[in-house]
């Protein structure tokens, strides 16, 4: 059964890093994101097979770049009455084992047994088939490097294990965004851009048809046809415009209408410059590169950021309180 997760608290040494949120907490904060099931429930994101799209080499080179990339620690730094010492993949095993069996709450870990602690890590992982778990394990060696009890935060360490994850999820469903790993889909602008507009357009069914065109400039990008999108995300600007009560013959009469009616007063003057500007430059795309004008070849580049301006456009304004009343 799907559930939220909530974070562990971590102490946190001082001038250690916040402690990593791992991914299947980060996932299940998420559930409108999540895939779901033949009657609507969510289910965990962690079903992408990860372990497939890494396969027995990617597993591998997981394990290996774990160990390869465990500290020496001094028995003195770690714990004086420890004999034999530690060894460093041992400490950092032990302390995402004790996260593991907190977070996932079925000490899993503590009944598997299998010799020290990184060997029982690794009898485990090569056992795990959901992608949050995985994921699980590899957020928490991450942030172990900075939880060592008396030993100041190994940042080289971590540099060069985050470093060996990337490469490692290159070809999969996964990146690291800074500390933590997400979904590839939510690095870059998506989470503060085209996710935050989604789940606003879905409360305003009164926009679907702008919602429709940014559909189809995105489909457009994806498919490498940026003239296309261009074309697409011109009309999407006009019609937000249009739904904001400022009509035109162009969209550069839209936005004369728009700054004339009001829309753009007190600190958003400048605002409202800059967006004259970036409509201005969508405008003159459109009429000299998109499918409609076909002089030149659009540049992919050029229509991916015009897609996100007027996205971040969309989300900033659509919601702007002089929109009129519909009957």
């Amino acid at each position: 059964m799907f559930r939220r997760r909530q974070p562990v608290p971590i102490a946190v040494q001082p001038s250690a890093p916040p402690p990593v949120t791992l991914f299947g907490t980060y996932i299940s904060q998420r559930p409108l994101d999540m895939p779901r099931d033949s009657i609507g429930n969510p289910v965990p994101a962690a079903l992408l097979n990860l372990q497939r799209q890494l396969g027995r080499k990617g597993m591998a080179r997981l394990i290996r770049l774990m160990e390869d990339t465990a500290p020496s620690i001094a028995a003195s730094a770690f714990s004086p009455t420890a004999r034999p010492t530690p060894e460093g993949r041992d400490i950092l095993a032990s302390l995402v084992i004790d996260r593991l069996d907190k977070e996932w709450a079925d000490l899993r870990f503590r009944r598997a047994g299998g010799g020290n602690g990184f060997r029982r890590l690794v009898n485990e992982m090569v056992q795990i088939e959901l992608d949050a778990e995985l994921l699980d394990v590899a957020g928490a060696w991450l942030d172990s490097y900075a939880r060592i009890p008396g030993v100041r935060w190994l940042d080289e360490k971590e540099r060069e294990f985050c470093s060996g994850l990337d490469e490692i999820l290159a070809n999969t469903s996964y990146a690291r965004r800074d500390r933590e790993i997400v979904r590839r889909s939510d690095v870059g602008s998506a989470p503060v851009i085209e996710r935050p507009l989604s789940r606003f357009l879905l409360g305003r069914p009164d926009l679907a048809h702008i919602d429709d065109k940014l559909r189809e400039a995105h489909e457009e990008l994806d498919h490498e046809h940026p003239a296309d999108a261009i074309t697409d995300i011109a009309v999407a600007l006009q019609q937000l415009f249009s739904e904001l009560g400022f009509e035109g013959k162009t969209l550069g009469d839209q936005v004369t209408a728009a700054r004339r009616g009001g829309m753009f007063s007190g600190l958003d003057v400048k605002i409202g410059l800059a967006t004259e500007n970036l409509c201005n430059w969508v405008a003159a795309i459109r009429n000299q590169r998109s499918d409609s004008h076909p002089a030149s070849p659009v540049d992919p580049a050029d229509a991916a950021f015009a897609y996100r301006i007027v996205a971040a456009l969309v989300l900033r304004f659509a919601a702007w309180s002089g929109v009129p009343e519909r009957p």
